[in-house]
């Protein structure tokens, strides 16, 4: 049975928890690549106070401090991927559990807490269950791939005529009713006519004379 590509999407909703971790670990894996290509040695978070409304709504902002101090941003660019800042705040202070509005984090500290949360999801059960998913995935479409169409057209064969009464009855049909048949044995008697000339005289007859009478007159 053949799969669409939404059905075979839809076998992975089982899995989204583990999805979301590994997501998750990658973008922290962006910050980790980032800071090492410019040679940061801590990332500076800080929460600004929301609207008495919307306290949590504070904006978030991410300042990596090296030789120099960065620019504080709200969004880490990389040649990569964009992270908000406060998307990877929330994510080092949820494997770390370190908490508060301003908090800083050395290169070496987030290098370890990637280092603890990929190896955590490569031996976790959820992780295997999705692998397993994975593969009878590919299987059955490997499946379906090397299987023939089932409505496949079977190709004829073209035989010759053993003799010349196979070719003769090749034109007529099983279905002729009588009248086709005598239409068609009309049509053969004609074509012989046509194709059979009629004996001619040859250029060597000449007329026989006749021989002349008792009182040697010819006969007319």
């Amino acid at each position: 049975m053949t799969t669409t590509p939404m059905k075979r999407a839809g076998q992975l909703i089982a899995h989204l928890d583990i999805l979301h971790q590994i997501h998750d670990v990658r973008q922290l894996l962006l910050l980790q690549h980032a800071m090492r290509e410019r040679q940061d040695q801590v990332a500076l978070f800080r929460r600004e106070p929301g609207t008495p409304d919307q306290p949590a709504q504070g904006t978030v902002t991410l300042q990596l401090i090296g030789t120099q101090p960065g620019t504080a941003t709200d969004t880490l660019h990389h040649r990569a991927g964009s992270v908000p800042a406060a998307r990877l705040l929330d994510q080092l202070q949820q494997v770390s559990g370190i908490p508060g509005n301003d908090v800083a984090f050395s290169a070496g500290q987030i290098h370890d807490l990637v280092d603890a949360e990929t190896q955590r999801i490569e031996t976790s059960d959820a992780l295997a269950r999705l692998d397993a998913a994975l593969q009878a995935l590919v299987t059955r479409m490997d499946a379906q791939q090397t299987e023939p169409p089932q409505d496949a057209p079977t190709q004829a064969t073209d035989t010759a005529p053993a003799s010349g009464q196979d070719t003769a009855a090749q034109h007529v049909s099983t279905h002729d009713t009588p009248e086709q048949l005598h239409d068609t044995d009309a049509a053969t008697l004609a074509s012989d006519d046509r194709t059979t000339p009629p004996d001619a005289p040859t250029e060597t007859d000449e007329p026989t004379p006749e021989l002349a009478g008792p009182r040697g007159r010819r006969r007319t």
